[in-house]
């Protein structure tokens, strides 16, 4: 049985919690900086602890390609991923079941969400549900759900990559890597995908996702605290030079436009968080972390999924019993509401991907 890395699994929990966050404050950030343009809001402790909070989420920009490059760095180790019909049979059950499942759940979902919680009811849940479907078309069923799409295509692109892999040799490959990984971002950056399920949106991800393979191939059964800890300082000092661009740029328009849009959005497109989720893959792997965060680490896969589910409902149930949280959206306590709220959410999310697991593995016996 192989060992567990233990590092990663911490990194891929804390990168989950993240994207909780992330998700569950965007609406409350949203009404800060718009509070901050039309100058209801300046200086002060709001903006000042909105922008910390920024510095947590800024944190999502590297999660999502920190997960692409820990499912690259085992699906692109395995000799198994060259056998295409098994792997691809594999990916149908692990990927595609679930994907399409929760592609109806959020296609039906969200635009209840919107009529209820919202404020669009005068246009109807039909109207509603019909002006969504042209984001489910290009692989948004829900914001979160880009990411399945990307993964299903690279999955189908794996046992191909593999085969190169080997036929050019482990050098070349991470050169390719390399080219592909600054390729892809700044193609990202340049032009953003219209269909998230297509080849090209795949291609400029696909440097992430083999870069995961080239650095863990690197670092495996390498364990070093202060070379773990001096890659994690230096992705959490990019992180910090994104907040203080996002800051000063996007909050308060004191930087230009150009350098906040390409620098300062804790977006998985920021050159600067992609370089650093590989700074913290690499960090967190060389950590020699004796406790295991395995059990946990398996359930943030469908904690992903299913997270905004909660988000939703529970938003939705808020703000037509209680008028929350949207009049908390800008203000000081709003902060510790969300706070909350996140804690909430994750631990929900948690509890049903365990027993989402549960139910998979009673099915296979």
């Amino acid at each position: 049985m192989k060992k567990r890395e233990n590092g990663l699994d911490l990194l891929k929990v804390i990168a989950a919690f993240n994207i909780v966050l992330v998700h569950t404050f965007a609406s409350f950030l949203s009404a800060v900086t718009s509070g901050i343009r039309e100058g209801t809001i300046t200086h002060g402790p709001v903006a000042a602890l909105s922008a910390a909070v920024r510095i947590c989420m800024a944190h999502f920009g590297g999660a999502v390609p920190m997960f692409f490059m820990a499912s690259g760095a085992f699906i692109l180790a395995s000799a198994k991923t060259a056998d295409v019909k098994s792997f691809y049979h594999k990916t149908w059950k692990k990927l595609g079941i679930p994907t399409i499942i929760f592609t109806l759940i959020y296609m039906f979902l969200t635009p209840m969400y919107y009529l209820v919680a919202k404020g669009y009811g005068e246009y109807g849940y039909l109207k509603i549900f019909i002006y969504n479907l042209r984001s489910v078309v290009t692989g948004v069923p829900a914001e979160h759900m880009w990411y399945m799409f990307v993964l299903i295509t690279l999955y189908l692109m794996a046992p191909f990559v593999v085969m190169s892999r080997e036929r050019i040799g482990e050098k070349a490959f991470a050169k390719a890597a390399l080219v592909l990984f600054i390729w892809g971002t700044v193609d990202m950056l340049l032009i953003e995908p219209k269909f998230w399920w297509s080849l090209g949106a795949a291609i400029d991800f696909l440097g992430i996702y083999a870069m995961g393979y080239v650095l863990h191939r690197r670092y495996e059964g390498q364990k070093n605290n202060l070379k773990g800890a001096a890659f994690i300082l230096l992705g959490e000092l990019l992180v910090l030079c994104v907040c203080l661009l996002y800051y000063k740029g996007y909050m308060f328009g004191e930087i230009p436009e150009f350098l906040t849009n390409v620098l300062g959005k804790p977006q998985p497109f920021n050159p600067l968080l992609t370089v650093s989720a590989g700074l913290f893959f690499t960090g967190f792997g060389l950590l020699d972390i004796k406790k295991d965060f395995g059990t946990l680490s398996g359930l943030t896969y469908y904690t992903y999924l299913v997270h905004p589910v909660f988000i939703m409902v529970i938003n939705a149930v808020l703000t037509k019993t209680l008028g929350l949280p949207e009049s908390t959206y800008g203000k000081l306590g709003g902060i510790g509401f969300a706070l909350a709220e996140t804690a909430v959410i994750y631990v929900l999310s948690m509890f049903t991907a365990f027993v989402i697991n549960k139910a998979g593995e009673a099915k296979k016996k």
